[in-house]
Parts: C-alpha cells; structure tokens; sequence
C-alpha cells in the first residue's frame, strides 16, 4: 500500500533564514558562558541542602520524641482518669 502521505520539509543552514545560524550560535555561547558561571556553586549549594535537611531531619525527630515524652507522662493519668468515671479534669 503507498501512502501519499505529505513529507516533512528537510530543514538545513541553507533554508534558515539570513543570519539566524549565527545569532543560534551567540545564543548557544551565551547560555554555555551562563551555565559556566553557575557551575562553581552548585557543589557548595548541594552540601549547603545537604545540611539544611539533615537539620530539618533533626528538628522533626526533636518533636516526635517530645510528643512521645507527653504521651509516656500523660497516659497513665488519662486512663486513671477515665477509670474512676470522672468527668472533669482534676484540679490542680
């Protein structure tokens, strides 16, 4: 079976309009100039997230174990509580 399918026109320097392959080549020296410029800090920038999450890990286990302190001290006077049928907290 032939398809008579329309083809894809062939895109090469000689039909980019005047000009264009080296303004594409400027574009490309510029974006390659830009990267070069960042590239020195993305080693200091990645230990610096490094340490910042192994604060925020750190922070966020401080809390855990704090509200698993609250739960050991209060657990047993919760139920000693409920046990004896009181409705009100007891004051203190």
């Amino acid at each position: 079976m032939n398809s008579s399918a329309p083809s894809e026109p062939s895109l090469s320097l000689s039909t980019l309009p005047q000009g264009a392959a080296e303004e594409g080549a400027k574009e490309c020296l510029s974006k390659d100039t830009e990267i070069a410029r960042y590239l020195p800090h993305l080693s200091r920038m990645s230990s610096r997230l490094k340490q910042t999450s192994t604060q925020i890990e750190s922070s966020v286990v401080g809390v855990c174990d704090s509200f698993q302190a609250s739960v050991v001290t209060l657990k047993p006077a919760i139920r000693g509580h409920f046990k004896t049928g009181q409705r009100d907290w007891p004051e203190t």
